[in-house]
């Protein structure tokens, strides 16, 4: 029989090379990577967004809510919040991937002129990934194609209720008129929202204490 201590030894270093396999692949930058709900500022005018996002993380609100739009001005902390929520599933050993929504499309459109992982591929990577955040969407206004494939990622998640996580400066309305109805109506499916506002983290004085955004 194997001792128990060493077999607890193996355990945990076996857990914490799979976790920092799935950071590697979550497209996490390395200067985020030590963001999690600890270490997030703790300002008054921020705790009820930071204590709706760690349930949301804990899973405590499934199956009521499957998604999550962090919205609120620049610099409040939507991006260090999500990043937040994808640390807590890497911790539970459940894959998940950040984008920024520009640059996914952007990505996406690449798969047309390189070898490598093609389209499908990638959209079925996009579906099938436990948690999903794409960040600082309706950024710009968004073409056709970009919707059509927005659109295919997110109505795969949505059919197989998997976590997706939003970040955006504007509200449901400014959504709409860049994105569409149809996508809308995906982010909104099962949506615990978020509303972030306070103090603009990204200013010298917040730096020294998390800088997140």
């Amino acid at each position: 029989m194997p001792c128990p201590s060493c077999s607890g030894d193996v355990r945990q270093r076996r857990h914490y090379e799979r976790f920092e396999r799935l950071l590697e692949e979550s497209q996490l930058p390395k200067g985020w990577r030590d963001w999690t709900f600890e270490t997030f500022p703790q300002d008054a005018d921020k705790r009820e967004a930071v204590s709706d996002a760690a349930s949301f993380a804990r899973g405590q609100y499934r199956p009521h809510f499957v998604n999550c739009l962090i919205s609120g001005p620049f610099g409040t902390g939507k991006t260090g919040l999500a990043v937040c929520i994808l640390r807590a599933f890497l911790a539970k050993l459940r894959p998940a991937l950040l984008w920024t929504a520009p640059d996914l499309l952007t990505r996406i459109k690449a798969t047309y002129r390189e070898d490598g992982e093609g389209e499908e591929a990638l959209l079925r990577r996009l579906v099938e990934v436990d948690l999903l955040v794409l960040d600082d969407l309706g950024a710009e206004r968004a073409s056709d194609w970009q919707r059509e494939k927005l659109y295919q990622v997110l109505n795969g998640r949505m059919a197989s209720e998997r976590e997706t996580v939003f970040t955006s400066n504007g509200d449901a309305d400014a959504l709409r008129s860049v994105l569409g109805e149809r996508i809308l109506e995906r982010i909104e499916f099962r949506c615990m929202p978020i509303d972030l506002t306070g103090r603009n983290l990204r200013r010298p004085l917040a730096m020294g204490q998390g800088g997140q955004r």
